[in-house]
């Protein structure tokens, strides 16, 4: 679907019913974080409402509220002076010390079709 005025992706107002839900993606240097991140953030949006953060020292408290207004916050790496832990750590080729209530480690040497396929279908079953 397309914004008619502006010719770009639409992204999605609707919330998830259950509650939001934040995504952390981690992983050493060159793990392809970022990449991943932003095709699960332009894959997602369609479907539901999505904030994508970048995560520097802590994440902002924007991410927060909207998480608890039932959106996704995709965040592109954890800070490891956050307080507070996100719902589902995707780790790129292993990186440990970030607690979540549900880790999927993905072998991120692999074609990025794979990886995102892996990644999809992971976040999927999260939400």
């Amino acid at each position: 679907m397309e914004n008619r005025y502006y010719r770009v992706p639409k992204n999605s107002s609707r919330t998830c019913p259950q509650g939001g839900v934040t995504i952390a993606f981690v992983g050493g240097d060159r793990a392809g974080t970022s990449t991943i991140a932003t095709a699960i953030a332009e894959w997602l949006a369609e479907e539901v409402a999505v904030v994508p953060v970048a995560a520097a020292e802590r994440v902002p408290a924007r991410a927060w509220r909207a998480r608890s207004q039932g959106k996704i916050v995709i965040v592109d790496g954890w800070p490891h002076t956050e307080a507070r832990r996100p719902d589902v750590v995707v780790q790129l080729r292993g990186r440990d010390g970030v607690a979540a209530a549900r880790v999927v480690t993905v072998d991120a040497d692999r074609p990025l079709e794979h990886v995102l396929s892996d990644v999809k279908h992971a976040v999927w079953e999260s939400i």
